[in-house]
């Protein structure tokens, strides 16, 4: 059971992007909650902010190219660099390894830096509710195509398609929690698939605190607490003529940006589904599932120097209503079919780097064996976290760590004879 856990949450835990800037999709906002960088700049770190940052012309910070206008620069009593770290407010950072001008203009090609880089001593510090307030004014990202919403009342809708997938979900905006409604659908010549899913999302808590001394990170901590979901989940797959099925199912990426002084901060909400349906090449088979799945409970991670540790409060943490099944031709022998789904996928990215994250997740597992004849079905949940703290400054990271791990057998009771669960 472990190997097809591990199998299922590769698809969330994947590898730490090069300080890119995740899709901004929520306007600016939490006007109550705090977002500080109470810091002590190295002397060979050049901040663009304020009044100097009216001179940038375009940012790319995935390929780390900048350009300003030159006179802009000037007037702001900006000189740049070779070597000195680059800091462009509320879009990136980086080493700056060439300067070049030509008709007004300043191109500034950077390489990778880290904070600990540019920061002397001191303190970032970010606390804040997360909800989906923001979402009228957003845009989804759902696989490499970009959703835009349409409103109605208190409802937001996106609609698109990428590859041989279409999305259509509907999230209805509330106080302290919202309403998410979802359709994913899988067509294609020999295969074809759908998952649905109704649930709410309450509002949460987003807290770092992390800090310097003496030109090196010292210490952090990191925190989503109040996280709580309720969801129902279906599936309904099918296969035919192969001999695996495997549906890595696209899923939208909600990304709130905001600014700790001049550096650019994200918290992304998102999720991930994997369907797999196993079956003899020449034969026939279909799957359905279905369970409802609720989470409440506290996560984190905190650094004190020399290692990292994650931890996880749960105040409740159940499945039920599970009901799983796959069939197919006579003489088929085995048919395996595996669900799942992590939701939601809650992280914090700095400077566009992921340095922690956290999941719950639900995976459904249902067997068919012949000679003798027998189903077994499976349920598992996990909690899941994972870390990367090079962009800070210190080179630890850990793209999965499994924290809390509940399997059941749902039936029969004993297994099937020929179960290896």
């Amino acid at each position: 059971m472990r190997n097809i856990t591990l199998f299922f949450f590769v698809f969330a835990t994947a590898a730490f992007p090069r300080f890119v800037l995740a899709q901004k999709i929520f306007a600016t906002g939490f006007e109550n909650d705090i977002a500080q960088a109470n810091v002590t700049w190295k002397s060979d770190t050049q901040l663009i902010e304020g009044d100097a940052l009216s001179a940038l012309i375009s940012a790319d910070p995935v390929n780390g190219i900048y350009q300003f206008d030159t006179t802009g620069l000037a007037n702001a009593g900006v000189t740049l660099n070779d070597g000195d770290v680059l800091i462009v407010s509320g879009e990136g950072l980086g080493r700056m390894t060439s300067i070049q001008e030509s008709g007004g203009t300043t191109t500034v090609n950077t390489d990778a830096a880290t904070l600990d880089e540019a920061i002397q001593s001191g303190q970032l510090l970010i606390n804040m509710d997360v909800g989906f307030d923001q979402i009228a004014a957003s845009t989804v990202q759902f696989g490499k195509t970009t959703c835009s919403p349409t409103i109605e009342g208190l409802t937001v809708t996106f609609e698109c398609s990428f590859d041989d997938y279409t999305l259509n979900m509907s999230v209805t905006g509330g106080r302290d929690s919202s309403s998410i409604q979802f359709l994913v659908r899988k067509g294609g010549e020999n295969a074809n698939a759908s998952f649905t899913g109704t649930g709410t999302l309450s509002r949460f808590n987003q807290m770092a605190d992390i800090n310097y001394a003496a030109g090196a990170l010292s210490d952090a901590d990191i925190q989503t607490n109040g996280l709580q979901l309720d969801i129902s989940l279906e599936l309904a797959a099918a296969g035919s003529g192969s001999s695996q099925v495997s549906y890595d199912v696209p899923f939208p990426i909600f990304s709130i940006p905001f600014s700790v002084g001049p550096i650019p901060v994200t918290v992304d909400i998102g999720a991930e589904v994997l369907a797999i349906l196993t079956v003899p090449a020449s034969f026939s088979a279909s799957a359905t599932g279905r369970a409802d799945f609720s989470y409440n409970g506290d996560t984190g991670l905190t650094y004190d120097g020399s290692k990292v540790e994650i931890t996880t409060q749960t105040t409740g943490i159940n499945y039920s209503n599970g009901s799983f099944d796959s069939a197919g031709l006579l003489g088929v022998g085995l048919i395996e079919a595996t669900f799942g789904i992590a939701f939601p996928r809650v992280s914090l990215n700095v400077v566009g780097a992921e340095v922690g994250y956290v999941l719950s997740g639900l995976l459904l597992r249902s067997i068919y064996y012949e000679q003798p004849i027998c189903k077994e079905a499976r349920t598992e949940l996990v909690v899941q976290g994972g870390y990367g703290l090079t962009i800070l400054g210190i080179d630890l990271v850990s793209p999965t760590d499994i924290v809390l791990d509940r399997d059941r057998l749902v039936t029969p009771a004993g297994g099937c004879p020929q179960s290896d669960l």
